[in-house]
C-alpha cells in the first residue's frame, strides 16, 4: 500500500524516492507522481524561460526543480473545490486563468501540469488547453513532465 503524494506534502513529509513505488503505476492518482518527476529532472539544468502552473501543495516541490532557473511558478489556490483541495490534478481552468492573469510578471508560454486534465484532454470545468490559451491570449504547452522544460 502507499500514500498519495498530497499526504507527504500536507505533513511536511519528505517525499520517498522513485524506487519506494516498485513498479506501482497509480500515478494518474497522485501516487509517486512527484517522486517520477524528481528522477526525470536529475541533473538538469534549466535555461528556458515561462510559466509554471502548479497547485499549492506542490508549490514547494516544483519550485526546488526549478531553482535558479528563469521560470516563475505560480502557485494556483483551487476556488471551484475550495482551499483545502491544494492538489494539482483538480484544479480547474478558471482558477488557472485567474492566477496567471493576476500576476504581472507571467509570461510564455504558460506550462499545464497535464494531470489537470481527464483522458479526453478536458479540466474539471470542462475547458482544453486551447480554450485556457485563448482566454489567457498566451501560448499554452502541457508537458509530459517538467523534464520536458528546456
Amino acid at each position: 500500500m502507499y500514500a498519495a503524494d498530497e499526504y507527504y506534502l500536507m505533513a511536511y513529509e519528505e517525499l520517498p524516492p522513485a524506487e519506494h513505488y516498485d513498479e506501482c503505476t497509480l500515478q494518474a492518482n497522485g501516487i509517486g507522481l512527484l517522486a517520477s518527476q524528481a528522477l526525470r529532472c536529475v541533473g538538469r539544468d534549466f535555461r528556458g524561460r515561462g510559466t509554471v502552473v502548479t497547485g499549492i501543495l506542490a508549490r514547494p516541490f516544483v519550485e526546488s526543480i526549478l531553482r535558479d532557473s528563469a521560470y516563475l511558478v505560480i502557485p494556483v489556490e483551487n476556488r471551484l473545490m475550495g482551499p483545502d483541495v491544494g492538489v494539482t490534478g483538480l484544479l480547474p481552468a478558471g482558477d488557472v486563468i485567474r492566477s496567471v492573469r493576476s500576476n504581472p510578471r507571467a509570461e510564455e508560454p504558460v506550462f499545464l501540469p497535464p494531470s489537470m486534465f481527464n483522458h479526453m484532454g478536458r479540466t474539471l470545468d470542462d475547458l482544453t488547453p486551447e480554450d485556457i490559451s485563448l482566454e489567457l491570449r498566451m501560448g499554452v504547452v502541457v508537458p509530459e513532465h517538467l523534464g520536458e522544460l528546456i
